[in-house]
C-alpha cells in the first residue's frame, strides 16, 4: 500500500514538473490504491461479522 502511495506521489511530482511521459499512469495508480482500499474494507467488514 505504501509503495503505491509513494509511486502516486512520484508520478504527480513528475507531472507537475513536466517530466512525466505517461500521464495515464497517475490515473491507473490512483485506481489501484482505491481498489486496494476497497478490498481491505471488505476484509475488515467480514472479520467484524465473524467476530460479532
Amino acid at each position: 500500500m505504501t509503495d503505491l502511495k509513494e509511486e502516486y506521489l512520484r508520478l504527480r511530482c513528475g507531472h507537475v514538473s513536466r517530466q512525466l511521459a505517461d500521464v495515464i499512469m497517475i490515473k491507473k495508480t490512483r485506481r489501484n490504491i482505491a481498489r486496494l482500499n476497497t478490498v481491505l474494507t471488505e476484509i475488515q467488514a467480514q472479520q467484524s461479522q465473524v467476530e460479532g
